[in-house]
């Protein structure tokens, strides 16, 4: 079972505007099941607060966000985390084949906000290490209107909003990751999502 078709649609709106937005794009049904997935492992205690910086440097800044996370290990606990792992590979195989580069792999983490949570203006753009390089997100619900918005800033004036983008199930996002700041609006009410990363270096263990 594919996902979608082609990727045609998401390569050309990578090159032409760095970013791209499918509202909808993936089954209602494939996401609904993915959300009572996350919501059994939030109620087993699995999720932690979200940190930010890297290495030494990582640490939780209730300033800048709030949200909870879980990172994925394994994408064989049920079907749809397979096909959704299939489907990233799929993507970054045809990037790396429009765009003749070598990303080699992705990384991904469930991510619940709610009670007031929220992600200031940043980008996904580590200075020491420079290996993320197409950000994707998949929205798991629907969110209420308002609430838990990715506001995308203009590749060429990151104080210029590109676009706002309400959380709806099944729409999914991806940007260039080194070039687009954006941040995510306060949320009260659940909103679940599955945040990823394409990146160009392999794991190391």
């Amino acid at each position: 079972m594919a996902l979608i078709e082609s990727f045609s649609t998401i390569l050309e709106s990578l090159e032409t505007k760095k970013y791209f937005v499918g509202k909808r794009l993936i089954d209602q049904d494939f996401c609904h099941e993915l959300t009572a997935y996350a919501q059994k492992q939030w109620e087993m205690d699995l999720f932690k607060k979200a940190e930010t910086g890297r290495a030494t440097n990582q640490k939780q800044r209730t300033n800048i966000r709030t949200d909870n996370i879980m990172w994925i290990e394994s994408w064989d606990e049920i079907p749809q985390l397979g096909l959704y792992d299939e489907f990233l590979t799929s993507l970054r195989e045809a990037v790396n084949y429009h765009f003749f580069q070598s990303l080699k792999r992705h990384e991904s983490h469930f991510s619940l906000y709610k009670n007031g949570s929220f992600y200031k203006k940043h980008i996904d753009f580590h200075q020491d290490s420079k290996n993320r390089k197409i950000t994707c997100i998949l929205y798991l619900n629907t969110a209420p209107k308002g609430e838990g918005e990715l506001i995308i800033y203009s590749p060429e004036d990151k104080m210029q909003v590109e676009t706002v983008v309400a959380p709806e199930s099944g729409t999914f996002v991806c940007f260039l990751s080194e070039d687009i700041y954006h941040e995510v609006t306060v949320s009260h009410d659940e909103r679940w999502a599955i945040t990823s990363w394409v990146r160009d270096d392999e794991m190391i263990f």
